[in-house]
């Protein structure tokens, strides 16, 4: 999904994640720069149906000031 496509889905009411669980993490830290992966389920309803994700996902964060800041997120669907 391109930034355009992921903002209508996250605000689409065809799409209601009732739980997000993460199954395991790890953090990698280069400096100001922090990489995160694992991996995480979803379930929910998505147009009157429910649904079931699981998904591997790498984010890179950059240290900016006082806070971190996600600057890329990334996923791929897995088997349930």
């Amino acid at each position: 999904m391109n930034k355009t496509e992921y903002l209508a889905s996250v605000q689409s009411q065809s799409l209601r994640p009732e739980r997000i669980v993460s199954e395991a993490m790890n953090v990698h830290i280069y400096g100001m720069v922090a990489v995160v992966n694992g991996v995480y389920r979803e379930n929910g309803v998505k147009n009157g149906k429910p649904y079931l994700l699981r998904e591997r996902f790498i984010d890179t964060w950059v240290h900016r000031g006082e806070t971190w800041v996600c600057m890329a997120s990334g996923s791929t669907l897995i088997s349930p």
